[in-house]
């Protein structure tokens, strides 16, 4: 692997400037990163309910609330947070590793895990305003990482950025500089890496992700962490720009050169995920991930998303957007969605959305409600303009809240879907086709989870006659359906 070198000529990507490859970064990570309270040491879990883990760690929220310090906070003041914030980890480990899955939603594992760790970062915030910044680094670098597990799961759960988290973490971070630091490595132990490590998880994008791939990517982006930089000087593979002090919040770089601060750049990071990548496609799960987490698909998931987001290009969009002032009828389920297309009669009104935005590829859309529930990710939706006449079909792809509600992005599966009746030989049942049937081309059919069959032909029925389908290895899955595609024979 070739990595870059700091002014001084050392190869950067492993411990004390020295370079080493996949299997050392993997095992490195499996060392360091558990200290932390890694979300994959499930050692402590089985057996453990996700609502009475739930409740513990409310309690643990409760206690941390409770914190007051003295104005010279006592050793045993700031050993006791610790404590609690040890315990904190372990809890979150049992919210997320619980097997009972239908018992709690995950929306609310992962709005429980968030509202922890603000809680968290506020009491190290509280107690480092008693002791000011010359604290000692055991408790400085505690501080910083609460900070960025609260940006992780602020992220990941949907939440516009925070300001102040930023500010204060950045603080932190340039504290830590010597005068004329031109670099930052991320096998740089403490605040520094702390800092890094935040960067990571900041351009990750991870409100895209279901719960599983964001575990996966959590776990990824600290294997990856040692070979990720940031310099005074952009490097060829700049992602961000972040000025600590004075701008805290990172921002995606498009001019590097006209950019004032430290440049964040990820090039030997996406060797390293290039390495990974390679081996996953091939079945092989490598070592460090093949403790059964996750399947092989989960991780090339992640790292796929990853490459895509690490990328000094950012995922650009296939269609113009144009702003629109309407309002968008939304049915979301599977099931509801065939009621739709069948009978056109609801069990329950259609939600009401608010269009921001429309394109050939999906529609940007909000609920201006602070209170107002969000989508799952993955949703499958029946949309439509409030004075249209036809349903498209769609699939939620980007949620993120805000001050004033929640913000939407869906994208078109669909704008002329056929309903139709289907028949693997097993059973008769309705799917949509997101394609005019035509002989030779391919189609593409979603149906309720489950319903179709890998490798076994559909007999559709359409307009009166009777086509044979061939399935592809190409597919999708999403909340209560799956989407395959076919081909016309």
């Amino acid at each position: 692997m070739l990595l870059s070198r700091d002014g001084e000529g050392r190869r950067l990507g492993g411990p004390g400037g020295a370079s080493w490859g996949m299997e050392g970064a993997v095992k490195d990570a499996n060392v360091a990163g558990n200290g932390r309270g890694s979300a994959f040491d499930f050692t402590l879990t089985h057996g453990v309910r996700s609502s009475d883990a739930l409740e513990r760690l409310s309690v643990l929220s409760e206690d941390l609330k409770a914190l007051q310090f003295s104005s010279t906070p006592s050793s045993r003041e700031i050993q006791h947070l610790y404590a609690l914030d040890d315990e904190l980890r372990r809890a979150v480990s049992q919210v997320l590793s619980a097997p009972d899955e239908t018992e709690l939603p995950v929306l609310d594992r992962v709005e429980g895990v968030r509202s922890a760790h603000v809680v968290l970062f506020d009491a190290y915030r509280s107690l480092a305003h008693s002791t000011g910044r010359a604290a000692d680094p055991a408790f400085l670098t505690r501080y910083s990482a609460a900070g960025t597990e609260r940006i992780k799961w602020h992220g990941h759960a949907r939440h516009i950025p925070d300001e102040v988290v930023w500010s204060e973490i950045g603080a932190l971070f340039a504290s830590t500089l010597n005068a004329g630091a031109g670099m930052v490595v991320g096998h740089d132990e403490g605040v520094r890496q702390e800092y890094l490590r935040a960067l990571g998880f900041h351009s990750a994008a991870l409100e895209q992700l279901s719960l599983p791939v964001f575990l996966a990517v959590d776990r990824l982006v600290s294997i990856a962490l040692p070979f990720l930089v940031l310099v005074r000087e952009p490097l060829p593979c700049v992602c961000y720009v972040i000025d600590p002090l004075n701008a805290p919040l990172p921002r995606r770089s498009t001019r590097p050169g006209s950019a004032q601060g430290w440049f964040f750049s990820s090039a030997a990071a996406l060797e390293l995920l290039a390495e990974l990548a390679e081996q996953l496609r091939q079945g092989v799960l490598p070592a460090g991930l093949d403790d059964g987490n996750f399947p092989t698909l989960t991780w090339l998931t992640a790292v796929v998303h990853l490459q895509r987001h690490w990328s000094p290009s950012p995922p650009l969009r296939r269609f113009r957007r144009h702003s629109v002032a309407a309002h968008l009828l939304v049915v979301s389920g599977f099931d509801a969605v065939v009621k739709v297309f069948d009978s056109d009669v609801l069990d329950v009104g259609p939600d009401v959305w608010v269009i921001r935005d429309l394109s050939r590829g999906g529609v940007g859309a909000a609920i201006d409600d602070p209170a107002a529930s969000a989508p799952e990710l993955g949703s499958f939706l029946a949309v439509r303009p409030q004075d249209g006449d036809s349903w498209h079909l769609g699939i939620v792809r980007r949620v993120r809240r805000n001050e004033s509600g929640v913000e939407i992005g869906v994208e078109t599966l669909s704008q002329r879907p056929f309903f139709v009746s289907a028949d693997d030989g097993r059973a008769p049942l309705k799917v949509f086709l997101c394609d005019q049937p035509l002989r030779g081309e391919a189609v593409r059919v979603i149906a309720g989870a489950g319903a179709l069959q890998v490798a076994t032909p559909l007999f559709i029925t359409s307009e009166g006659a009777i086509q044979k389908l061939k399935p592809l290895d190409i597919s999708l899955s999403g909340e209560g359906f799956d989407l395959r595609v076919y081909q016309v024979l």
